[in-house]
């Protein structure tokens, strides 16, 4: 890969002196050929701990009264907010596991069951992270309901 030089320059400034604990992420800003120059978008971050392995991520609190349908749907909007504050925080949206939507079908399922045998008017449920989160690392999340 060729790099303009302007994008090389920038390169190099932002990776001097960095740490080994540094999460540096590079884009090209834009698509080419292969063998044309690449203008490079580098973020450099700390690879710092964000949420420790079961911390709560977002909580809310959901009504078990409103169909199954609209008790999804509240599910999915409280793992999208989580989507959202993980990117926020320097997680590039690809290493948050099942894209935006966060949960995988089977995850989501088992979830939906154990809050329909629940009884009751409402429920707290919470996304939590299945492994330690930095911005270098993959996150798996999952969906729970909190006594």
């Amino acid at each position: 890969m060729l790099l303009a030089p302007a994008s090389r320059s920038s390169l190099e400034a932002t990776l001097r002196g960095l740490n080994t604990s540094t999460f540096v992420l590079c884009r090209a800003a834009s698509n080419a050929a292969a063998g044309f120059q690449v203008d490079l978008a580098c973020d450099a971050r700390e690879n710092a701990l964000l949420y420790p392995r079961g911390s709560v991520i977002r909580q809310t609190t959901v009504s078990l009264q409103i169909g199954e349908e609209n008790l999804r749907s509240q599910v999915q909007d409280l793992v999208q907010d989580a989507f959202v504050d993980l990117t926020h925080r320097g997680v590039p949206p690809e290493y948050v596991l099942n894209g935006n939507s966060g949960l995988n079908t089977d995850a989501l399922y088992a979830l939906l069951t154990k809050l329909a045998a629940r009884g009751g008017n409402s429920a707290v449920i919470a996304v939590m992270p299945r492994s330690d989160v930095k911005p270098g690392s993959r996150v798996d999340l999952y969906a729970d309901v909190l006594p």
